[in-house]
Parts: structure tokens; C-alpha cells; sequence
């Protein structure tokens, strides 16, 4: 990877906060924008609902797991795949996976979501 594309992935208009009062769809539809990748949330092993707001669904999900506390993930495009999925279990207590553009194939986790979606579109 290019030193000029790292440079961008630190600063370009790729860049979201995630705060848990927003809803599923929203922070899907805001990270499409942002990255170009899917963002896959689950509920347990399956797909989660996408009209919930994060705080509802882990209410949901589990008490154990809930969350009171109103901490905002930042994430940019230099962020990696894998850092971000764990970040999503750290903060919020839930699980996601990032896809690519189509949401057909996982990203790998080693790669900046920058990386993943140049990688993806060099690939086509």
C-alpha cells in the first residue's frame, strides 16, 4: 500500500462515530457511505434487527451484556477490519462482521477498511 493512500485513509471524508442510540440501519447505511464495505450486526448468530437502536438491541440480546454507559466509536478508513469488529464486542457488546461492497464475501481482518475496498475494486 501506497504511503498516499494510507495518508488518505487517515483523513478523508471516511470517517463515522457510532453512538448507541442510533439505529441498526442508520449505522449500516452511515458506514456504506463512508467505507463502501457492508457492515453485517448480529443478534446471537443471527442477523439483527434493523430498525433497533444499539442500546435496544442489546436489551434484547442479553442482560449480561447491556450497556449503560453512552461511550462513541470513532472509525476512519485506516482503521483495520479486524480492530474494528473487536471494537464494535468492546464498546457495545456486539458482534459484526464487514463485507464487502455487495455484502457477499468478509473482508480480510487484516486489511485497512481503506485496503478493502481498493482491493475490491482493483479485484473487478
Amino acid at each position: 500500500m501506497s504511503i498516499l493512500n494510507k495518508f488518505k485513509d487517515h483523513f478523508n471524508k471516511g470517517a463515522i462515530s457510532i453512538a448507541p442510540n442510533k439505529k441498526i440501519k442508520t449505522i449500516k447505511k452511515e458506514f456504506k457511505e463512508a467505507f463502501g464495505l457492508s457492515l453485517r450486526v448480529y443478534k446471537g448468530k443471527q442477523f439483527a434487527d434493523d430498525s433497533l437502536t444499539i442500546n435496544q438491541l442489546n436489551n434484547k440480546v442479553n442482560a449480561s451484556i447491556q450497556k449503560s454507559s453512552q461511550e462513541v466509536l470513532a472509525i476512519r478508513g485506516a482503521s483495520k477490519v479486524g480492530q474494528v469488529e473487536i471494537m464494535f464486542k468492546k464498546t457495545f457488546g456486539l458482534t459484526v462482521q464487514i463485507a464487502d461492497s455487495k455484502d457477499e464475501k468478509l473482508c480480510d481482518n487484516n486489511l485497512s477498511l481503506g485496503e478493502a475496498l481498493r482491493n475490491e475494486i482493483n479485484n473487478k
